[in-house]
């Protein structure tokens, strides 16, 4: 079959659309934090604009924490550490401990890990899904899922400061990991401190170990604060490219398929527009939780584009987590295969930077894979106010249209199988 966007008219064509869509979301509907109206305005305006190039499409809620899991444990766990500090330095060490223990697992490594074990803790709120379905014109055999998530993450101060004064988002890509050593360093020493029969006073000495890590607490107050404050809710950051630009990939492909007249045989395809992914990939995992079994009877293949910036900085993510979340290989190989035929071939990376939506999919026995275009340690707009429309490479989204309408292609013609 001929590729229908091998018009490089069209393509451009298709690539300035996108952008305008971006740009009217950001202008008109919002900021779009997760479970808020402007979310699932944003989806339904992504769906709409879609038109007769999909047969069907349907919204789902579930249930989320406001703003953000990440943020939201965050400002709790400095909450906690801050007076288990205090009770330390009393020489009340059962508190800490017991403090510790709770901050460790009920806050900090939900946060590194997405777990969702602390929301209990958290009033909830509903975000949503929109899936948009183009049907192919015989028997449904199998589907291809082409997803991007349409929340924004809230204004992040240390990442905006520390790129406009210290050239590096380091710091606040580490501070969670900082804070959830600091909390094992706490548990550490209060266990120590009980070890020598101090439970409720008196206060370590200076001059001996547990003395001593009282004076390093202190010094890392400014790190604690810097936890509290690392979202604001009052204000979100525009995402044009995390994740708008591979929300209008997604949607690029069945308008493309639709302009064109290509009417896939047995192959459905679908856009899929997720809310919370800001939160731990919060609606892709609610997704495929509900859709598990349909994805199982078919072959299907879910593909998460994410932040699409710079084609020289696009990996082809063959799994999460630092690791810890491997993706389906045959996924990752046909999606590299895709990305040569289009010209940009991308090398295979770990996403050591948390994870994208594909980590849902994977997680459940979905084969998933997906790629992101940006470099992250070098980006003073990630997950800051200048993420804005006037940051988008239209030569990015272009070239990453082209690369899913191939991983569409390669997918219908050979199936899973022959990306092996």
């Amino acid at each position: 079959m001929t590729n229908p966007i091998t018009d490089e008219a069209r393509l451009q064509n298709a690539t300035q659309r996108a952008i305008r869509s971006i740009e009217n979301i950001c202008q008109n509907i919002g900021p779009r934090l997760a479970g808020s109206a402007g979310e699932l305005a944003a989806e339904e305006a992504l769906r709409d604009a879609l038109g007769g190039a999909i047969h069907a499409s349907y919204t789902e809620a579930f249930p989320i924490v406001p703003g953000g899991a990440l943020p939201a444990y965050m400002k709790r766990a400095a909450l906690l550490i801050l007076p288990a500090c205090v009770a330390y330095g009393f020489g009340w060490a059962a508190v800490s401990a017991a403090m510790s223990v709770f901050l460790l697992f009920g806050l900090v490594l939900p946060a590194l890990f997405f777990s969702p074990v602390a929301d209990v803790t958290f009033r909830k709120k509903d975000s949503h899904n929109v899936t948009c379905v183009r049907k192919p014109s015989g028997e449904v055999r199998r589907r291809i899922i082409l997803c991007g998530h349409a929340d924004a993450n809230p204004h992040i101060p240390l990442f905006y400061y520390g790129y406009k004064y210290l050239h590096t988002g380091l710091l606040g890509a580490l501070l969670v990991p900082l804070n959830a050593l600091a909390a094992l360093a706490l548990l550490g020493f209060s266990v120590a401190a009980l070890r020598r029969g101090i439970v409720f006073g008196p206060a370590p000495r200076f001059g001996t170990a547990l003395g001593n890590f009282t004076i390093a607490l202190i010094c890392m107050l400014p790190l604690f604060w810097g936890a509290f404050t690392y979202g604001s809710k009052r204000r979100v950051v525009p995402g044009a490219t995390d994740n708008l630009s591979g929300c209008v990939i997604a949607q690029a492909v069945p308008l493309l398929l639709e302009e064109t007249g290509v009417t896939l045989e047995h192959t459905e395809v679908v856009a899929l527009f997720t809310g919370a992914e800001e939160c731990g990939v919060r609606g892709a995992r609610a997704w495929c939780k509900a859709h598990a079994a349909e994805c199982k009877e078919i072959e299907t293949l879910f593909v998460a584009i994410d932040t699409i910036h710079d084609m020289r900085f696009a990996v082809n993510l063959s799994g999460d987590m630092m690791g810890a979340q491997k993706y389906d290989p045959r996924a990752v190989s046909l999606i590299g295969r895709a990305a040569q035929r289009a010209g940009c071939p991308m090398p295979e990376k770990i996403c050591t930077q948390g994870a994208i939506d594909a980590h849902a999919a994977a997680q459940t026995g979905i084969p998933a894979g997906g790629w992101i275009a940006a470099d992250l340690a070098n980006a003073p707009w990630y997950h800051t106010r200048d993420d804005s429309p006037a940051n988008l490479n239209a030569a990015a989204i272009a070239t990453s249209i082209s690369i899913a309408m191939e991983t569409v292609l390669l997918f219908d013609a050979e199936g899973l199988g022959a990306g092996a």
